[in-house]
Formats: structure tokens, sequence, C-alpha cells
């Protein structure tokens, strides 16, 4: 594969990547079929977060990607609405919310 004099040379030269191919980023997730296979109703948010893109959701669905953006967003409003129920319900005491959006959008899609 090589000697070890050019394995030092290119390897002390590492430089860090600021930019990751997204297909590199994310090599692992689960193709849309698994995903929209498994979830029903909850695929959406969860394709979503896997790193796919709003037209290939869309392309998948065989529907427009602004579809797929409102359907995210509806998502994303009931878990706001479930999560802050849960919090004064649980702790009345703490009356103060906090709110991820991110976090908030994976939780829906589970």
């Amino acid at each position: 594969m090589g000697s070890e004099a050019f394995i030092e040379k290119h390897a002390s030269g590492k430089k860090d990547i600021k930019e990751i191919p997204r297909a590199q980023l994310r090599a692992a997730k689960p193709s849309l079929d698994q995903i929209f296979g498994r979830r029903g109703g909850r695929a959406i948010g969860e394709a979503y977060e896997q790193g796919y893109r709003l037209n290939e959701i869309a392309a998948r669905l065989g529907v427009h990607y602004a579809t797929v953006s409102r359907r995210l967003k509806r998502i994303e409003q009931t878990s706001l609405n479930i999560t802050a129920t849960f919090s004064i319900e649980s702790a009345p005491e703490k009356m103060e919310l906090t709110v991820d959006r991110r976090k908030l959008a994976a939780q829906a899609a589970k």
C-alpha cells in the first residue's frame, strides 16, 4: 500500500475538512423506503431528521415539497403543545419552558 516514509509524509499534513459531502455525513441513514415502511404517520419527521431534503421526501410521497413543509410544521406545532402540557402538569412549580425545535421535531417523529 505504501512505504512508511510515504505514510509519514502524507499523514503529517492532515487538514481539517470544513465541508463534508452530505452523502458522507449521513452515510448510514436508512432509506426512505425503510423509514416509511415502519413509521406510518411520523415518517415525514423522521426522514427530515435523518437528513433527507423536502423534495426527496415529497418525491417519495408523490406530493409537492410545500406539502411536506406544511406537515413538518404541523408536527412541530403539535410537539410544542404536547411538551408544554406535559411540562406544566409534571412540574407545576416550574413554569419556564425552553423549546428546542429540532429536538421537538425529532421527538414527534418517534
